[in-house]
């Protein structure tokens, strides 16, 4: 989806919503054909095409001063054969954000004329609110500067505010060309601030649902690096989907900046933070061709040891809900390691 990122969500959408661990799990092209589990099977099913609920979205300043958003869209269409244009969002002139606003804030300016790429401002800690009605496929990231879409590559040595992070989202998908709404966050460009997003869940519980988790955003079964499908949270059968309440990367802010590729999953069962694409690896668990021509730090330093860089949510149950994206922290600054022990 996002400029210069191989793995990019919105034509490759491989997979993955919400956060805790686990492994990328790749569905069959019809949503109503698949079985991961039989407690997945007997949950119910809906027609394929459009949900009846829509998904919602927010965008919030989670800083402490106004930030300056860009918003780039998607469209599925220009990657999945014959999907219908007019199921989705394919024009910034459709995307139109509500709230508690000051003169001007959450109005998207399109950059250079372009239907697909534009900006918008939002004062510390405002929320923009979006109900789309049809597929909506996006991202988003911050520069720090109004109606410049610059910097968004990583081109050089580790520095302040180098490329930029993109929180991406695609969802109300029509079950008859896409098999799950998905959501991450991506350093591949490079890294110059914090994002968290907020995913459905049961309403005030954090546990597995004991019978129709498959309606909120999850991963599927955990799977270690020799391939074998394992148990990855208590009594849960392999296949089945674990609830993620939430993503957020923690890069660190030392070269390699590799925190994400290293942070300790849940219930010890390996390492990576769910949900976020490393710095530079463009196929999560690799690096293939991320498309900045800055020197990045060695793929092996940084890329997830499992496929665990998206979240997602089967087509067949997509019932609502707001995915909620909040910028935690801009500029956030990377430096290079101190060569001399206790030195400034």
């Amino acid at each position: 989806m996002k400029r210069n990122c191989v793995r990019v969500r919105t034509g490759t959408l491989v997979s993955t919503f919400l956060v805790l661990l686990l492994s990328v799990l790749k569905m069959p092209p019809s949503c109503l054909a698949q079985s991961p589990s039989a407690k997945e099977s007997a949950a119910p099913v809906k027609a394929m095409g459009l949900p009846t609920t829509f998904t919602t979205m927010s965008v919030t300043n989670g800083t402490n001063q106004k930030q300056y958003f860009y918003i780039t869209l998607t469209p599925v269409s220009a990657t999945v054969p014959n999907y219908p244009t007019g199921e989705e969002i394919n024009n910034l002139n459709q995307v139109t954000f509500t709230g508690n606003f000051q003169p001007g804030e959450g109005v998207i300016t399109a950059i250079g004329g372009s239907a697909l790429e534009g900006y918008f401002f939002l004062n510390a800690g405002n929320t923009a609110n979006y109900a789309p009605q049809a597929t909506f496929s996006a991202n988003f990231y911050t520069n720090g500067t109004q109606g410049t879409n610059n910097n968004q590559c990583f081109t050089g040595l580790p520095g302040v505010g180098i490329g930029a992070t993109f929180a991406e989202v695609t969802l109300n998908v029509d079950g008859n060309y896409l098999t799950e709404e998905t959501v991450d966050i991506s350093e591949v460009n490079g890294i110059n601030s914090l994002w968290e997003v907020s995913l459905p869940l049961p309403a005030g519980s954090l546990a597995p649902p004991s019978n129709n988790y498959p309606k909120y955003f999850s991963t599927s079964g955990y799977v270690f690096p020799n391939n074998n499908t394992v148990t990855p949270w208590g009594t849960f059968q392999q296949g089945q989907l674990i609830p993620v309440p939430t993503i957020a990367n923690n890069p660190g802010r030392y070269w390699p900046c590799s925190g994400d590729a290293n942070a300790t999953l849940p219930y010890g069962v390996g390492k990576g933070t769910v949900g976020v694409y490393p710095f530079g690896c463009d196929n999560c668990t690799s690096r293939v061709k991320p498309g900045c021509s800055g020197k990045y730090p060695p793929a092996s330093l940084v890329q997830q040891s499992l496929n665990i860089c998206q979240v997602l949510r089967n087509c067949n149950y997509q019932i609502g809900g707001n995915v909620g994206i909040t910028l935690k922290k801009f500029p956030y600054p990377v430096f290079q390691v101190l060569k001399k022990t206790g030195g400034k």
